[in-house]
């Protein structure tokens, strides 16, 4: 279930997710306040399409030695949201 272009921008904004580009790539980036403070999450993904799943992946695994606990909470959260804004999974 792929969305388009301007589906999944609104899906962003409606999570709150900015959305930029760099010379990288796309910048997701997510603040959330969780326990009177703020986390921030930033993903840059780059590359065709194909491989957004694999780079996601990545991410993933690299969240294995996150040891704070309201981080790797932003950071599942910010993981989950780009995978439903871009249809990657069901929202």
């Amino acid at each position: 279930m792929k969305r388009s272009a301007k589906e999944s921008w609104h899906y962003f904004k409606e999570k709150a997710i900015e959305v930029k580009t760099s010379s990288k790539g796309l910048r997701f980036t997510s603040t959330v306040e969780k326990e009177g403070y703020q986390y921030t999450c930033s993903i840059t993904l780059s590359g065709p399409d194909r491989t957004i799943p694999k780079q996601l992946n990545k991410y993933k695994k690299e969240l294995k030695h996150c040891s704070n606990g309201a981080e790797l909470a932003v950071a599942w959260e910010t993981i989950d949201c780009i995978e439903k804004g871009l249809g990657l999974k069901e929202a």
